[in-house]
């Protein structure tokens, strides 16, 4: 299972702390990486550069300044690559759970910190089990 993790930031000199943070907790564990973008970059070059590499699961991190393109993004991921495994996290979208699960086109959202909840989620996708309580499934809904 390819997992890539992404987000929008404000600035090209704003790294994300948090996508390092996740890809060092489960780097050892998954087919994992990381990329980032900013917010002034078109969505659909984004979209298209992200699913040239053939992820089957795609982290997002959802902050105040990147909410409304992530979402945009997200649409666009899952139209063109309907059977994309989205997830979503960070402090945006921790706050309103349920909201985000209801109205965005994500399969799971974790909830609070995810260092070590999505090597757990990643388990249990792959293996088919139930994830673990800090996160929602659309599924659920």
């Amino acid at each position: 299972m390819k997992v890539l993790l992404t987000t929008l930031n404000a600035k090209y000199i704003h790294t994300s702390l948090a996508l390092r943070w996740l890809y060092v907790a489960n780097k050892d564990k998954f087919d994992i990486s990381f990329k980032e973008y900013v917010i002034k970059e078109e969505v659909i070059t984004i979209v298209d550069d992200l699913l040239l590499q053939s992820p089957d699961v795609i982290g997002l991190s959802v902050y105040i300044w990147n909410v409304e393109k992530v979402k945009l993004l997200i649409d666009l991921i899952k139209e063109k690559s309907p059977q994309t495994i989205v997830i979503v996290g960070g402090p945006e979208v921790t706050y309103e759970p349920d909201y985000f699960v209801e109205n965005w086109n994500v399969d799971y959202l974790i909830s609070g910190e995810g260092e070590f909840v999505l090597g757990e989620l990643l388990t249990a996708i792959s293996t088919k089990s139930e994830p673990i309580i800090e996160v929602c499934r659309k599924e659920d809904r």
